[in-house]
């Protein structure tokens, strides 16, 4: 810039020929001043800066200007996109030049370009127009990269670790019956509110109990006790899933006692208490019209020793996984254990670019080489698998 430039602009703020007989070092800081236009800044692309694995195919562009001009504002702006670094540096849109558009908006900008395709690396640059209609100068380039956009882009196949099958659970609830207390057709219509079940049974003298699992469904809810000692509740009909209540079981006679709740329609309580021994034999309390059933639960209801000769005869109203109720779906009681999985390849060539595309039904962590990689947690991301599936693109 030449001295006469900097009278110039001295004499654009201060008008006439005076401004040129001011001194180098006033002359200077108005330069600066007057330059400072706007300067786009911050580039994003759906609101990640250089993203990976974007699947939109208009991504939305953004930027941040700044300026050192009070009430500045962007009255246009210009992007370009190019498939490689040195055709963005060099000013070449070949995959998009918006050409000038004259607008204040710096965010939510669709890309208008070629269309794109699957991994398509995509750089990018923008500059704006100042309120005065000065271009500034090109941001710093910025990227993204597409994601996989079609089902033949995925080569990958599901694995999974090959859990027992639990089908051999749901093969034992042939003798278990959905019970009610006697009022009319619980089938249908029950009043609302509790009713309390007893079913008393004794462990054999000289038997030592290995293992006890209590299975129960109730319509509505149901909360279970042993011995008087709670161990358990649970709502809905869909799924067995075992509660281990082996502590709980005492030698001689005991005592499985439940309030279940009904709130309104059908009313029903199914249960199973497998007692399996050291020796190997199976002992299974199952619902039906052995079990005593009352509305009113008075004190000591839950101790082997009340006496239950008022109460009723449990009624039973079908077998369980028969309508309304229907088949439940056996789920295991035992916490899962958290699946491993290894691949070892071999890198033959030297390496410019690694991605992994991975997902899971469920959350996972990565590592390669002993590293763990991303700084992602509960990966891929919650939602309803049946409906769609989260994926990440990782560098």
């Amino acid at each position: 810039v030449t001295c006469a430039e900097y009278g110039e602009v001295a004499a654009t703020f201060w008008g006439g020929e005076e401004g040129k007989d001011m001194s180098f070092g006033t002359m200077l800081l108005l330069s600066v001043a007057a330059a400072g236009g706007m300067q786009p800044g911050a580039l994003h692309c759906e609101y990640k800066a250089n993203p990976l694995g974007i699947d939109t195919l208009q991504p939305r562009l953004a930027w941040q200007s700044v300026s050192s001009r009070r009430g500045e504002m962007q009255t246009a702006y210009q992007i370009i996109a190019a498939d490689s670094e040195k055709a963005i540096q060099s000013g070449k849109g070949d995959l998009w030049d918006s050409g000038k558009v004259a607008s204040e908006q710096s965010t939510q900008i669709a890309y208008g370009g070629k269309p794109l395709h699957s991994r398509e690396h995509v750089w990018w640059r923008v500059r704006v127009w100042d309120r005065d209609g000065k271009p500034s100068a090109w941001s710093t380039p910025a990227s993204w990269e597409m994601a996989l956009l079609a089902p033949q882009d995925w080569q990958a196949r599901w694995i999974a670790f090959d859990r027992p099958n639990t089908a051999a659970a749901a093969e034992d609830t042939h003798d278990i019956k959905w019970i009610w207390f006697p009022e009319g057709n619980p089938r249908q219509e029950a009043p609302k509110g509790n009713r309390y079940f007893r079913a008393v049974f004794t462990v054999p003298t000289g038997k030592t109990v290995q293992r006890a699992d209590l299975i129960a469904l109730a319509d509505n809810d149901y909360a279970a006790s042993v011995n008087g000692k709670a161990v358990g509740t649970g709502s809905g009909w869909a799924s067995l899933v075992p509660t281990d209540v082996t502590r709980t079981i005492a030698p001689g006679r005991n005592l499985l006692s439940v309030r279940a709740f009904n709130e309104s329609g059908p009313a029903g309580l199914a249960a199973l208490l497998k007692i399996t021994y050291a020796d190997g034999t199976v002992q299974r309390i199952t619902s039906g019209s052995t079990w005593k059933t009352a509305t009113e639960a008075p004190t000591g209801w839950q101790t082997v020793a009340f006496a239950d000769s008022a109460w009723k005869p449990a009624l039973v109203l079908t077998n369980l996984g028969e309508a309304p109720w229907g088949a439940p779906t056996a789920v295991s009681g035992e916490p899962e254990p958290v699946p491993f999985f290894r691949k070892t390849f071999q890198a033959t060539q030297p390496i410019r670019q690694a991605r992994l595309y991975v997902t899971a039904l469920g959350l996972y962590e990565l590592f390669v080489n002993g590293q763990h990689v991303g700084s992602d947690l509960f990966r891929p991301g919650w939602t309803d698998f049946s409906k769609r599936l989260p994926y990440q693109t990782i560098d």
